[in-house]
């Protein structure tokens, strides 16, 4: 399948799922610069590199245990691959914008948000009640807050309170096929079944969620696959579908173009595999 996808690409793609992942760490700019990290990284003997795409992203030696240094305890940074860095970065915030986070767990977009913007009116949401413990601690040390709720982000007549979003992000179940560097497992325990089950949980998200998003509102759409069926299929189903749709263009930062929307393949300057698209409402 990985072949079929990308016939010109497949070869480095199984390459890089056989390597070890680099641990990538997103700086906190609520609490230091990335210039100052590196120093800070520095000063308790660890090497840091800039990652090239995202301007809080720093690499270094994968095995550290970082989150038992006085840094960590400190919310300088929290560990996020640069690929996933890069959907708070894409979107424009501004304070009291109204913003939605459909499939929040375990809450480093959540968080990458609020760094970038502590003043949005974020809700949350994770339909996993177990995840949920882990995107509250998340917030907590690095001092950040908004509302959660544990529900169907599909399902919005349970939760939706009437008050249209500016922003909708959609980090959507998916085959996980970006990260199996990550999670080796994946090549085991997933079928082809698992991707038609995640196409129909994937269409009903962009279906239910479009009616709650304001005109001229935008919506981001991601997921940790490179397998077009979860990704420019379905940015392409969802474009044909919803006449008020407009795509939005993204800076090349975010992999290569394909026809609806960018796809970052494994190892990607060290990344992970993921894809985005962005959606902007017209009037109707």
């Amino acid at each position: 399948k990985i072949r079929n996808d990308w016939p010109s690409h497949w070869k480095g793609i199984l390459k890089a799922n056989n390597q070890q992942a680099p641990l990538t760490l997103r700086v906190n700019r609520q609490n230091t610069s990335t210039d100052d990290a590196i120093e800070s990284l520095a000063s308790i003997h660890i090497h840091a590199d800039r990652t090239k795409a995202s301007p809080v992203g720093l690499h270094i030696p994968a095995g550290t245990r970082i989150w038992q240094t006085k840094l960590w305890d400190q919310a300088l940074f929290s560990v996020q691959d640069e690929s996933a860095q890069l959907v708070a970065l894409a979107v424009a915030l501004k304070p009291r914008m109204k913003v939605l986070d459909a499939c929040a767990a375990p809450g480093g977009k959540t968080a990458h948000l609020l760094e970038r913007q502590p003043d949005i009116d974020l809700l949350a949401l994770e339909i996993q009640a177990a995840r949920v413990q882990q995107l509250v601690e998340n917030l907590e040390r690095l001092n950040l807050s908004c509302e959660i709720k544990i529900a169907d982000a599909g399902d919005p007549e349970r939760w939706w309170q009437g008050e249209e979003f500016d922003l909708i992000i959609i980090d959507a179940p998916c085959s996980g096929s970006g990260v199996i560097r990550r999670h080796p497992d994946i090549k085991h325990l997933r079928h082809p079944q698992d991707i038609a089950e995640n196409v129909e949980t994937q269409r009903r998200l962009l279906a239910k969620l479009w009616p709650v998003l304001k005109v001229g509102g935008k919506m981001f759409y991601c997921t940790c696959s490179i397998f077009r069926q979860e990704n420019d299929d379905q940015a392409g189903w969802f474009l044909k579908n919803t006449p008020d749709a407009k795509q939005i263009h993204l800076p090349e930062t975010h992999g290569l173009e394909l026809e609806f929307g960018r796809q970052r393949l494994t190892g990607t300057d060290g990344s992970d595999g993921f894809y985005y698209a962005y959606f902007e409402k017209q009037p109707s």
